[in-house]
């Protein structure tokens, strides 16, 4: 469902291509021994089974994960034929999403995600709670074509959480393709796949 690429660039050229599987929780605990200072270096060595993380004070070793990841470069070029493109402001989208999340846990936190005119409508329904409607204005002088799609409203919040924007973009192009999430400037963007709309819900 959710896809998240960033770019970093090495001071010198390693010599050799590589691509390894690394368990999130690795990357997790990594988290804890970072001191979040820019100027801080941390060293990798990877052999064929595991990676070793080296800072200052701590390494970190994890063995690698079999397996096959996900074709990237397939799922970029579905993303890259994509044609509407709409901006809104990031921290009020959030705190929407929130409001949007409580009545959508109740329906495996799907919720609607609906373009009319120049207004975002996020929507959700859950037999016990009800239904919850917020409406955003979309940034810029764009109209984008209508369209309707259903997404996981904690998935959407996670990435949003990551940016650091006062604004976020998405480009889409009909409810089966993916989302693609962006700042306006960065070196990272994330993909949301869509989800299955209820019944009686409906799409574009």
């Amino acid at each position: 469902y959710l896809l998240a690429i960033y770019d970093l660039s090495f001071d010198a050229d390693t010599g050799r291509d590589c691509a390894t599987l690394i368990p999130k929780r690795t990357l997790a605990e990594m988290l804890h021994f970072l001191t979040g200072d820019d100027e801080e270096e941390v060293e990798l060595r990877i052999d064929e089974s595991q990676i070793e993380f080296r800072t200052r004070f701590y390494t970190v070793k994890s063995r690698l994960l079999a397996g096959q990841f996900p074709n990237i470069e397939r799922v970029i070029e579905l993303v890259g034929q994509n044609e509407q493109v709409v901006s809104v402001s990031r921290n009020p989208l959030i705190e929407t999403l929130k409001r949007t999340e409580i009545v959508a846990r109740d329906d495996a936190h799907r919720f609607k995600w609906q373009i009319t005119g120049t207004e975002l409508c996020l929507s959700a329904q859950a037999l016990d709670l009800g239904e919850s409607a917020d409406i955003l204005e979309i940034c810029g002088p764009s109209t984008p074509d209508d369209i309707s799609l259903w997404f996981r409203a904690d998935q959407m919040l996670e990435a949003l959480q990551a940016f650091d924007s006062e604004t976020v973009s998405f480009l889409y192009q009909s409810p089966q393709r993916p989302l693609l999430m962006f700042p306006p400037e960065g070196a990272y963007f994330e993909i949301l796949m869509p989800v299955v709309a209820p019944e009686d819900g409906g799409s574009a």
